[in-house]
């Protein structure tokens, strides 16, 4: 298999001001043309350093991708960098003179200039989306890809070029299979998925798939990435999950919760409505975030207060004497009451006690109701959240949602 080393470059990585998202975004892209990344280096325009990570990036690997330090400044040097690495010179490139004066509509002067040269045994790269030529050449045996740093021009050029960069390198493309894993554990997901490894796949060497995965936690999901099988085989680790977490809770693909929610609503011609108090409109935000919501979604209503949930929603006040607004009979009343109000197919609704203070013995900070309501009933579910306010906020929204899906989809 090739490898490949992706560089990145820029001052602002080094100093926090920008988080590096195309080491990620490439990463991919050779990762799923079958080349294996060693690593993601960040450099500062810093010509000699950037010189250096080049060189001795191309005796490591076989492809080195370049992102950034194109631009017009006297700190972009991935130019000057390449050519010194290359032991080759700046040469002007005029049909790149063209393609940057096309772009910008007017004469090329001053230090766009700068842009249309490059080192000599490297072809340029268009780049419809700026001004910003990409450069294709080798230091060594090493083939070298700079391209441009501002985000949307990179992708572009990943999109336009990209078989070209990876061509003659691609590896055996294995297919994959990639799955959300929402509000389950990133240790009880890897012990699973080793069980499940063991009791579905073992037997002597080469007799079965040699399967294998990896995770990427998230604030609200670990991504799952499994490889080395086939789409059945996927099927049957996604089956096992599902089987011991929740058919909710397993979805395939890297599409948001809401989408999927959003999704699972239209194809079954469901309107939802909600009713929120802890999470304060988080569920109403998430799901009108997705296009296409308004034709599944009723609204939501914010009944954070007590006088709200009476006045709003037809809560009892002697069920908020006698239980409190975090209580199952609070949030059945609150599910029903927004179902008859909007007028929809389900309704859910949460309350909880997201701190950092107001929690009790029996009802500790973390502790949130959710209800369902129907046309069939209301269910209910109690959890309890690891204390911490935004982070109860947070894995209340994932809960109602996941809650949305079972009764929605898997009742």
């Amino acid at each position: 298999m090739h490898s490949a080393i992706i560089v990145c470059v820029g001052d602002e990585l080094l100093a926090g001001d920008t988080v590096d998202a195309h080491g990620a975004y490439v990463g991919r892209y050779l990762t799923r043309s079958g080349l294996r990344v060693r690593e993601i280096r960040l450099v500062g325009d810093s010509l000699p350093e950037l010189r250096a990570a080049l060189e001795s990036a191309a005796i490591a690997a076989d492809l080195v991708v370049v992102a950034g330090g194109l631009g017009p400044t006297r700190d972009d040097l991935t130019r000057e960098a390449a050519a010194l690495a290359a032991g080759s010179e700046l040469l002007y490139d005029a049909e790149a003179a063209a393609q940057i004066q096309s772009f910008l509509g007017r004469r090329l002067d001053g230090s766009n200039q700068s842009q249309a040269y490059r080192p000599e045994g490297f072809a340029s790269l268009a780049n419809r989306c700026g001004t910003a030529p990409g450069l294709l050449g080798t230091i060594g045996a090493c083939r070298v890809v700079a391209l441009p740093g501002p985000p949307h021009e990179l992708k572009d050029m990943i999109e336009v070029h990209g078989e070209r960069i990876v061509d003659g390198l691609r590896g055996e493309q294995r297919p994959e299979g990639v799955f959300s894993c929402f509000g389950v554990p990133e240790s009880r997901l890897e012990d699973a998925l080793r069980e499940i490894a063991r009791d579905a796949f073992s037997g002597p060497p080469g007799a079965g798939p040699d399967i294998d995965w990896h995770t990427r936690a998230e604030p609200s999901r670990i991504v799952l990435r499994l490889t080395g099988a086939t789409g059945t085989e996927y099927d049957v680790v996604r089956s096992a999950l599902a089987g011991r977490f929740g058919g909710e809770r397993i979805i395939q693909g890297e599409d948001s919760l809401a989408s999927v929610v959003v999704k699972d609503l239209a194809a079954r011609g469901v309107l939802l409505a909600a009713a929120e108090s802890c999470t304060g409109g988080m569920i109403g935000a998430a799901i009108t975030d997705v296009p296409g919501s308004s034709a599944v979604f009723w609204g939501s209503l914010v009944t954070y207060a007590n006088a709200a949930k009476v006045e709003v929603l037809g809560v009892r006040e002697q069920t908020l004497d006698r239980h409190g607004a975090v209580s199952e009979q609070c949030v059945r009343e609150m599910a029903e009451g927004a179902r008859v109000l909007s007028g929809s197919d389900v309704a859910v609704a949460v309350s909880g006690i997201a701190g950092p203070d107001g929690g009790s013995p029996d009802k500790p900070v973390g502790t949130v109701w959710f209800a369902a309501a129907t046309a069939n009933g209301t269910s209910v579910l109690r959890a309890l959240i690891p204390a911490g306010r935004d982070r109860v906020r947070r894995h209340a929204l994932v809960e109602a949602l996941l809650f949305v899906r079972r009764v929605v989809t898997f009742a």
